[in-house]
């Protein structure tokens, strides 16, 4: 993982130091494992994200505000 990459849906600082609440961080996946299931363990699929940030995207249709991701992810 890149050292303080920012959330890839809002492009805020996340706290990596939180272990819980809305501000800490929590793994997302670009494509929602509910879309396609191969994917779940793809690293390539995989993005930096705030809890909040995370969840409200449950349904499958967040959207980045940054855009693409660097290759780091």
């Amino acid at each position: 993982m890149a050292a303080r990459s920012p959330c890839w849906l809002c492009d805020e600082p996340i706290n990596y130091a939180l272990t819980r609440g809305p501000e800490a961080f929590q793994l997302d996946h670009a494509v929602p494992v509910s879309v396609e299931p191969r994917l779940a363990l793809a690293t390539h699929n995989f993005r930096p994200s705030h809890a909040k940030c995370n969840n409200l995207g449950r349904d499958g249709k967040a959207e980045p505000i940054t855009g693409e991701p660097s290759e780091d992810w």
